[in-house]
C-alpha cells in the first residue's frame, strides 16, 4: 500500500536531509520505489538541494507551489511505493504559515506526518514548537541533531507531554552508502 509522508516543523531542523536520508534507504536497501515532493521553494536552493539527493539516489522528484500543485504531484507518484513530501521550515511564532501548510497537506490527506525538532532545543521551545504545530495532524515526531547535543532529557519530556510516538532520531549529514 502506499504512503504518502510528510515532514514539517520549524526552520533549520534537517527536514531536507533526513528525507533525503528515509528516501535512500527505501530506496536502495528496501527497495522500494520512491518519488520526492518538495514545497519548500522559500529557501535560497532549497529546491536544488533535494534534486541533488533524488539525482544521488535515483528517483523522480516534483517541485509544488499550491495545494493544487501538490495534488497534481501526488496523482503523478500513484504507482511508488513511499512519496516523501518536504515542506518549509516555519516559525512556531507564524502562525498564519503553519495553517496555510495544514490546508495544504488537507488536501492529499498524508498517511503520515512527521514533525522535526531539533535535539539542540531547550524544553520550553519544543513545548512551544509542539503546541503550534499541533493544528496539523501530527502522527509522530523525529528528533533530529542528537550528535548536536549532550543532554537527552528534553526529547523524554516532549514524549511525555504530547503523548506522540517518536518514529526516528537522526545525527549527522552523512546519508546511507
Amino acid at each position: 500500500k502506499r504512503k504518502i509522508v510528510a515532514f514539517v516543523g520549524p526552520t533549520g531542523v534537517g527536514k531536507t536531509t533526513t528525507i533525503a536520508k528515509l528516501a535512500a534507504n527505501h530506496a536502495i536497501r528496501m527497495r522500494n520505489t520512491v518519488g520526492l515532493i518538495t514545497l519548500d521553494n522559500c529557501r535560497i536552493a532549497a529546491i536544488e538541494h533535494l534534486k541533488a539527493y533524488a539525482r544521488v539516489i535515483g528517483i523522480p522528484m516534483e517541485v509544488a507551489a499550491s495545494k493544487r500543485g501538490l495534488k497534481t504531484s501526488v496523482k503523478k507518484f500513484r504507482n511508488r511505493h513511499l512519496v516523501l513530501i518536504d515542506t518549509p521550515g516555519i516559525s512556531q511564532k507564524n502562525e498564519n504559515q503553519i495553517n496555510e501548510l495544514r490546508d495544504m497537506l488537507e488536501g492529499i490527506s498524508p498517511t503520515q506526518t512527521h514533525l522535526l525538532m531539533s535535539a539542540t532545543t531547550n524544553d520550553s521551545n519544543l513545548m512551544d514548537i509542539w503546541e503550534k504545530f499541533r493544528v496539523i495532524p501530527i502522527t509522530s515526531l523525529i528528533f533530529t541533531k542528537l550528535d548536536e547535543t549532550t543532554t537527552f532529557g528534553s526529547i523524554v519530556n516532549q514524549f511525555y507531554r504530547s503523548k506522540i510516538p517518536i518514529s526516528y532520531f537522526t545525527n549527522g549529514q552523512e546519508l546511507p552508502e
